[in-house]
């Protein structure tokens, strides 16, 4: 988020016509990967996943006093 757009462009990127700048291609040159600026639910939010199923998970031990059931709602949201 620090850099510039200039200073991509040194690296080799492409710039659109638009502004937006090219990071990936597709086999035959096809643009694969444009990115203007970086989204909250794309690129930020992954990083705070944990710790917001921890605090859920947290919640749930308080509010119950079932050591379990956080356990149990994890494996329902993401199978094995």
């Amino acid at each position: 988020m620090g850099e510039t757009k200039e200073s991509k462009l040194d690296e080799g990127l492409r710039s659109l016509k638009d502004g937006s700048l090219v990071e990936g291609l597709a086999p035959g040159g096809k643009v694969l990967v444009v990115r203007t600026q970086p989204e909250f639910i794309r690129d930020i939010a992954p990083y705070f996943s944990n710790s917001i199923m921890v605090f859920v998970a947290v919640i749930m031990v308080i509010t119950s006093n079932k050591f379990y059931m956080p356990v149990f709602f994890a494996y329902l949201i993401s199978p094995i």
